[in-house]
């Protein structure tokens, strides 16, 4: 940050100095010039960004949009979702999968939420954390996972296509989940009573 902000200040520095020795009827001329200077630096600067990100990193794929779309027309908002956690980092937790975007573009609530959830009050960190590590812990147990999330009222888990500790197959061989939404491997299950 220090850096940008230097070089920030060096840039409008060195475009004080021009303009005050240009002179005025080419001031226009100038800033057109500064403008698509900047403008080429930009795009050099995003081809050189591109290639450096991991693929790894992209959570959400085209067949996530669509089932939250339908998420937000099918399930009703004020209905907490659990997505795969998997841990972030600095003692938080985050969706492993497109999942992520649900409460943004559909309104639920998700265990875990985004991972803002972070800069809010410690005993909720503490709780949603836990959530997350008991899923973790539980996600190749159907059965004891049907009866924790039934334990916190949770009726739907999303699992995308990316996956996570939460397996679709698994679920569907149980008998206390049901899918209430497939398309491109990314599912929506419903637990039973």
């Amino acid at each position: 940050m220090p850096i940008s902000v230097a070089g920030g200040f060096l840039i409008d520095q060195l475009y004080q100095l021009w303009r005050s020795i240009i002179p005025s009827r080419l001031h226009i001329l100038f800033l057109l010039c500064v403008l698509a200077v900047s403008f080429l630096s930009a795009i050099y600067g995003a081809q050189q960004l591109i290639p450096i990100l991991n693929p790894a990193t992209i959570l959400t794929h085209e067949s996530d949009l669509k089932v939250i779309a339908w998420i937000d027309q099918n399930i009703p908002n004020d209905e907490l979702i659990l997505i795969n956690p998997f841990a972030w980092g600095y003692g938080i937790f985050a969706g492993a999968d497109g999942g992520g975007w649900i409460p943004a573009l559909a309104g639920n609530p998700t265990i875990p939420p985004p991972v803002l959830y972070g800069l809010g009050e410690r005993e909720q960190i503490e709780y949603i954390n836990q959530i997350s590590r008991d899923v973790i812990n539980l996600g190749d147990s159907p059965e004891e996972l049907w009866k924790y999330l039934s334990s916190l009222q949770i009726k739907y888990i999303y699992i995308g296509s990316r996956g996570g500790i939460i397996s679709p197959g698994s679920l569907a061989s149980n008998s206390h989940f049901r899918v209430i939404h497939c398309s491109d491997n990314t599912w929506v299950y419903q637990l039973l009573p």
